[in-house]
Formats: C-alpha cells, sequence, structure tokens
C-alpha cells in the first residue's frame, strides 16, 4: 500500500476515533467471547468513574453487583444471539460517584469479515434527569388541572398558524363536545357551538383581536346539546411573533349561565366587575405554564422554569378561590346551590387538602402540621365542596400567618366528625368573630392588608357546612392566633 494512502487511513482513524470520544453518550466495545471492556469513551468513563486503565479487560461483575451484571450480560448474550440491535429503554446502572443512573441504551453485534460477532457495540444516554423533569410536570400538570376543576373552569390553548386548539376535560363538558384524543379540535368545532346569532360577531371579535390586540375578553352564547342555551364567559391572552403576527391564544372558558340568571343586579355587577379585573394576570400566568407543559419539554428543567409552573400553580389557586366565591355566593344567594351527597371518609378528603396546601406554607417558611384520628370519619358529604370550606379555611391560615405552625386536626366527637384549622397569625378580636362569617365581611386588619378580598368565603363555607346539618365558628386570640372549627353527622351505619 503506497505511504500516501497509509497516512490517510491513519488520518481517518483518527478523525473517527476523534468523533467516538467526544460523543456525549457512553460508547462502550467488549469482545464477543468473554464480554469483557476493550473500548470506553470518555462520556463512558465519566459517567461510570472509572478510567480507561480501570475499565480495559474487566467486565461488569468487576464493577456493578451481581444482579445487575447478571441483567448486563443477559442481555449481551441476547443481542450476539439475535443478530440485531436491542433497544433497553430504561436500566439502572451503578456508578462510582454518581449513585444510580438510569440510562437508554442500545445494544448490537459487530462482526469479523468471517461475518461472526467479534464484539458489542453499547450507546447508552443518561435519561436519569428527563424521567425526573417529566415526573414533575406530570405532577404539575395533575395539580394544574385539579385547580381548574374545582373551579369549573375550562382551559384552552390556540396555534392560530395551524389552526390547532388544545381543549382540557373541562372544555369539553362546558361546550357539550365529545372528548377527542389528546384534546385536539378545530376553530370551526368551537364554532359550531355558538349560537347562530352570535357567530358572525363573535368571529369578527377574535379576528380583530387577532390583528391588533393583546388579549381577548367576551361573554358569547352557545347551544349546549343536553342544556340548551348557555352564556360563556372567555378570558385570553395573545401571543405575537417579533413582527406582530398572532402565534397563539391561550386561556380559559366559564359558564355564567345561573350567574346571569340568579344574581341581583347590584351583586352581580360587582362581582363580574371585580372578577373580570382580577382574571387578567391570572389567565396571563396560567397561558405561559400550560405552554410550557403542552409543548412536551422533556429536558432538564431549570430554576427559571420551575419558578414558571410554581408561580402558575399560585396564581391558579387564587382564580379558583375568586371564581368559586362568586358563583357559589351567587348560588347560595339564590338558595340553589347544588350538592352531591355521597359517604366519604373525611379523613381522606382533609388529608388530600393538607398535602396540596403543605407547600405552600412551607414556601412561606411555616410548620405545616396533621393531627388525624385514627377513627374512620365516614359523613354524608359532597367531597368538592367540603375541599372548598377546608381549602378556604387553610388558604386564610396561611395568608395571616407570618410566622410559626399551621395545624390542621380531625376528632370524632358525640357523633360528629370535628375538624379544626389552627394558626399562629395575627388573630382577631371577639366582637368580629360573627361578622366574619356574614357576606363582604372582613375584619379592620383584613380590609387593610388585604383589600382585593372579596368577603364571602367563610361566608359561603357557613352556607356548605350548615346544608351539611353541621356547624362552623371560630375562636381567637389577638394577636397569638386563630383557630376555625366545623362539625358534620358521622354516618351512625360506619361510624
Amino acid at each position: 500500500m503506497p505511504a500516501k494512502n497509509v497516512a490517510e487511513l491513519r488520518q481517518e482513524i483518527a478523525f473517527l476515533n476523534s468523533i467516538i470520544e467526544n460523543i456525549p453518550h457512553m460508547i462502550f466495545l467488549k469482545d464477543a467471547k468473554e464480554l469483557r471492556f476493550v473500548r470506553f469513551n470518555k462520556a463512558g468513563q465519566k459517567l461510570l468513574g472509572y478510567s480507561q486503565k480501570e475499565l480495559i479487560g474487566k467486565n461488569d461483575y468487576d464493577f456493578f453487583p451481581q444482579g445487575e451484571a447478571d441483567f448486563f450480560i443477559k442481555k449481551d448474550r441476547e443481542v450476539l444471539k439475535n443478530r440485531g440491535v436491542l433497544d433497553i429503554q430504561e436500566e439502572q446502572v451503578r456508578t462510582r460517584k454518581k449513585g444510580i443512573r438510569i440510562l437508554h441504551t442500545k445494544k448490537s453485534a459487530l462482526y469479523d469479515l468471517a461475518g461472526e460477532p467479534a464484539y458489542l457495540l453499547g450507546i447508552s444516554e443518561d435519561i436519569t434527569e428527563k424521567k425526573e423533569a417529566r415526573a414533575k410536570l406530570t405532577s404539575h400538570e395533575k395539580q394544574l388541572q385539579l385547580a381548574l376543576t374545582v373551579a369549573k373552569i375550562g382551559a384552552w390553548s390556540w396555534h392560530v398558524p395551524k389552526d390547532v386548539l388544545l381543549w382540557d376535560e373541562n372544555m369539553f363538558r362546558i361546550f357539550g363536545v365529545t372528548p377527542t384524543p389528546g384534546g385536539i379540535v378545530k376553530y370551526s368545532v368551537f364554532e359550531k357551538c355558538l349560537h347562530p346569532r352570535e357567530r358572525d360577531r363573535v368571529n369578527h371579535a377574535v379576528q380583530t383581536a387577532l390583528k391588533k390586540s393583546p388579549d381577548y375578553n367576551d361573554t358569547f352564547r352557545i347551544l349546549h346539546p343536553e342544556k340548551g342555551e348557555r352564556e360563556i364567559a372567555v378570558r385570553c391572552a395573545i401571543d405575537r411573533d417579533k413582527d406582530g403576527n398572532a402565534i397563539s391564544m391561550t386561556g380559559a372558558n366559564l359558564d355564567i349561565t345561573e350567574q346571569q340568571h340568579k344574581h341581583a343586579i347590584e351583586v352581580k355587577s360587582k362581582m363580574i366587575s371585580m372578577v373580570s379585573h382580577e382574571l387578567r394576570t391570572p389567565i396571563h400566568t396560567i397561558k405561559e405554564s400550560i405552554n410550557v407543559i403542552l409543548e412536551g419539554l422533556t429536558g432538564t428543567i431549570n430554576d427559571e422554569q420551575k419558578d414558571v409552573l410554581e408561580n402558575a400553580e399560585l396564581c391558579i389557586d387564587r382564580l379558583t378561590r375568586l371564581i368559586n366565591n362568586v358563583l357559589d355566593f351567587q348560588k347560595m344567594d339564590a338558595g340553589m346551590m347544588d350538592l352531591c351527597f355521597e359517604k366519604q371518609n373525611l379523613n381522606d378528603i382533609v388529608q388530600g387538602v393538607a398535602e396540596i396546601e403543605k407547600s405552600t406554607a412551607e414556601k412561606k417558611g411555616l410548620n405545616f402540621e396533621f393531627d388525624f384520628c385514627e377513627d374512620l370519619l365516614i359523613v354524608n358529604a359532597d367531597s368538592d365542596k367540603i375541599i372548598q370550606v377546608l381549602t378556604n379555611l387553610v388558604n386564610n391560615a396561611i395568608k395571616f400567618t407570618e410566622k410559626g405552625t399551621i395545624t390542621i386536626r380531625t376528632r370524632n366527637m358525640d357523633g360528629n366528625a370535628h375538624v379544626s384549622v389552627i394558626d399562629t397569625g395575627m388573630g382577631f378580636s371577639s366582637d368580629e368573630t360573627e361578622k366574619i362569617f356574614l357576606e363582604f365581611g372582613q375584619t379592620t386588619i383584613t380590609k387593610k392588608l388585604f383589600p382585593q378580598g372579596t368577603g364571602l368565603g367563610l361566608a359561603i363555607s357557613r352556607k356548605i357546612i350548615e346544608q351539611h346539618q353541621g356547624k362552623i365558628w371560630a375562636k381567637s386570640k389577638k394577636p397569638v392566633g386563630s383557630a376555625f372549627y366545623f362539625t358534620l353527622p358521622l354516618d351512625q351505619k360506619n361510624a
């Protein structure tokens, strides 16, 4: 072979070696007979925590527990026997410095000139952070959906250029449309739901907003296949590219039919104007966080992304409380608060709320304690409404406590399930105890520190508990904290 060709061959080999060494995934070679390592790239050495010198000539049993090594060797033999590519989606490997890591590995055989397996090639990607990120996204998504479901708000996002609408489950319920795979629909599906007299107006309003507006806020009528004509409110924000073209609209819808029909003019005007004002900022945050989730990010979540999700959770909680308070007050005022009674273990309901609210308290630097009785507290109750009461009491406790502890306690007392929410906050004077349970009733310090509050939460909570044949009350010693209590009758057959 001419010297020039040898030089070229050496150059090509050096180039290939450089590529292998600098690929960010672990690459290794084993001899086909004894399955001993003959090559490891830099990424593999860094991942496992061993040098090339320590690895070459050794096998899996020299580095890993027998169970892991047995698994690796078994898979290697399968590849060499079947002469194909083996794709192992997840496998655990114990490293020297990084503990247990999760890898996505592909293995295949390399053959000699006679067509016999000479080496086993493995390529492994460390997917530990990706897997953790997916788990966190799934958890956040569930919490977002729970908050929206409690508020009966339908969340959606519309990719305008491709005409792809993504609806959550609540949107399909609101519009009476059969859910589709992935929640994907076209704008025409929404358009068909509109009342015939509303279609031209709504289409024109949407197109006008897409051309020049930062958001789109409206109310319109639809024809629900079972409920007939319904009044729907929409609040959304619009994303644009650098040229000002609309890329997407993201927002929320709410069925306000009962609100429109049953509310007194004065209360309706006050509440709706307040809700409309308060919806803008939370809805914008919902848009950002839902985009993060729906785009299916699978990379490592950085601190900025984590902050986006956490902020979205806080804003959705606030939005949920506002919407629930407005609608429930309207129903309560009209004597039409519908309850769905079922036998429930009250401890399970209380624990579910406590687990959701615990992180909020801890972020504020507060201790959060549970004290659940061991008895089964079986009650006949509307779980959604009891969750609403508990959430309101716990949120209030967190809001009005700057340091100390929030305690949630359950007891079996005198044939009743007894629930306590106790804080070490600012408290209130004894002459304000009854006032806080009245409609729009707020203590003097509450009005001063939290003027944006509606003063409806405790009034609604009392109505809910009374409709469950229970009692609700409060005690406080200013400024050493407050305790809110409610009772529900136990189901005597299961007490």
